[in-house]
């Protein structure tokens, strides 16, 4: 959710799943700013392509993870960030 004066908002079903995507929603909106002057002279990409992207994307997200064949795992990035910091 992405707030007028406040900011962006996001949530999950854990405290790891709102990090990551705030984390996300976050990267994807600066990138949107810096692309911003140059909109006009973007194209859009194929249906190939786009049908391409969101079956690599499906695929990843049901099979992929930090750990080979835990979907997701979330709260194990979140974990290992944490004593990062």
């Amino acid at each position: 959710l992405i707030l007028r004066n406040h900011g962006l908002l996001a949530t999950g079903s854990s405290i790891a799943d709102a990090f990551w995507n705030y984390y996300y929603l976050e990267k994807l909106c600066r990138i949107y700013i810096r692309l911003l002057p140059r909109l006009e002279k973007l194209k859009s990409p194929s249906e190939d392509i786009k049908k391409k992207t969101h079956a690599q994307h499906k695929k990843f997200s049901e099979f992929s993870g930090l750990i080979p064949g835990i979907p997701g795992n979330p709260e194990l990035a979140f974990s290992a960030l944490k004593k990062k910091f």
